[in-house]
């Protein structure tokens, strides 16, 4: 279980520290196709898209979070950074 979590804190870090789109195209597909994590840990500002297989359903989970992936399930996107706005920009 935790090489589990390394492999996913690693695959993160990497994706922020890579300044190509090559390379960071490359680490997204890792992220996608890593399908045998069953605990994602979600940090604050972070987000998941999980789809329910049962019901074809495509959910959100928003961090702080740990997240255990049912059998059912798969992870399609994440965990990303959420968009923050500024306050200043909210008011025009």
């Amino acid at each position: 279980m935790l090489l589990r979590v390394f492999l996913l804190n690693k695959t993160m870090a990497d994706s922020k520290t890579s300044g190509g789109k090559k390379n960071s195209s490359l680490i997204d597909n890792r992220i996608m196709n890593l399908d045998f994590i069953l605990v994602y840990r979600i940090p604050p500002f972070f987000y998941l898209h999980v789809l329910d297989q049962n019901t074809n359903v495509t959910r959100l989970e928003v961090g702080p979070k740990t997240f255990v992936k049912q059998d059912h399930e798969k992870v399609i996107l994440g965990p990303e950074k959420m968009l923050i706005i500024p306050y200043v920009q909210k008011l025009v």
